[in-house]
């Protein structure tokens, strides 16, 4: 069967094709595009170093001197006692005589103390003590190791003074909370002048005149001078509280002149002259109650010791020239307690 339909195919087909296309709904619709930049990586920043600048000459003068001063002045009791002992000519006896002062002394001292920011550190002290007590010990011998004492006398050392002046650098450190150590060097000088009058003789085997004899009026003038090395530890443990503890080792030469005024023999004012190397050490206590941040008041303590062996001695006769004995030995210990006022500026 034929189907009638078939020959109205090609008419449809035409019509289709002929017939204008359909809208698209997006073809009038404005499309508008974003170019999304592309991330870049960051550049690296340069790490600034700051370099520090070098002080002006000025400014590091300055540093090194900026920081605290303290001085301080004390009163206190002195005991001191010197003595010596010499051989004779020819070394025989071994100690032929030997002479010993002890004496009480009312002191006078002026302390000054530097502490740097940058950790520079000074001291500086001047003490002046007077006898206003004590005596003087002199014996002679005919025999080795003291025996066979010939002679005694004793005398008054009333107008007995003594001078010490020391002063050091060094350097603080700061090991722990509220302590310091400061190792120090320095150079000290000292003087005394021992004086013997009122003279009572209690041994005389050769003249057996024992008794009071007058008009002595002698002197003994040791002075002491050279470096020392020391060490001062600082502690504060409250505001108002702090304390110090000091050593130091001594290494001094002495030269003592002598003035025997009533040996006629002799010459005067220097009858005799002692030299030598001596050692010794100075240790120290100190206290400071803070009333305020500026004001304290202050406790001391001070012991030193000094020894010469083997040194010279030597005489001087009225008639001129000069001789030689072995000088055995000069000792020198002493301790002194002082109670004073400190400022802070």
């Amino acid at each position: 069967m034929k189907c009638h339909h078939a020959r109205f195919l090609p008419l449809a087909l035409f019509a289709l094709l002929s017939a204008p296309l359909a809208a698209h709904p997006l073809d009038e619709a404005n499309i508008w595009v974003y170019e999304t930049p592309q991330a870049r990586p960051a550049a690296p920043v340069a790490k600034i170093r700051r370099v520090a600048e070098p002080p002006a000459p000025g400014d590091a003068a300055a540093s090194f001197i900026d920081g605290n001063a303290t001085w301080s002045i004390s009163l206190g009791y002195r005991r001191e006692t010197i003595d010596y002992n010499i051989a004779g000519a020819g070394g025989v006896p071994n100690i032929v005589s030997e002479l010993k002062w002890k004496t009480d002394m009312a002191e006078l001292r002026v302390d000054f103390d530097w502490e740097g920011d940058e950790g520079f550190v000074a001291e500086m002290d001047l003490a002046h003590a007077t006898a206003f007590d004590g005596r003087n010990r002199d014996s002679d011998y005919l025999y080795d190791n003291r025996r066979g004492e010939f002679s005694r006398s004793y005398a008054k050392v009333d107008g007995s003074s003594a001078t010490r002046l020391s002063a050091g650098v060094g350097w603080r450190f700061d090991p722990f909370a509220r302590v310091s150590f400061k190792p120090m060097l320095g150079y000290a000088y000292q003087e005394h002048d021992m004086r013997m009058r009122h003279g009572v003789l209690v041994i005389d085997t050769v003249y057996g005149d024992l008794g009071r004899f007058h008009g002595l009026d002698s002197h003994y003038r040791p002075s002491w001078r050279g470096p020392w090395l020391g060490l001062r530890i600082d502690a504060q443990p409250t505001e108002r509280f702090a304390f110090n503890i000091s050593a130091k080792r001594q290494w001094f030469k002495l030269r003592a002149d002598s003035t025997w005024n009533l040996r006629g023999d002799l010459a005067q004012p220097t009858t005799h002259r002692q030299k030598g190397d001596s050692y010794g050490w100075q240790l120290g206590m100190g206290a400071a109650w803070w009333l305020t941040p500026e004001r304290a008041l202050t406790l001391r303590l001070d012991q030193q010791m000094l020894r010469l062996r083997r040194g010279d001695r030597y005489y001087y006769p009225a008639s001129g020239g000069r001789g030689r004995t072995d000088l055995n030995e000069v000792n020198l210990d002493s301790w002194s307690a002082a109670v004073g006022y400190q400022q802070r500026f």
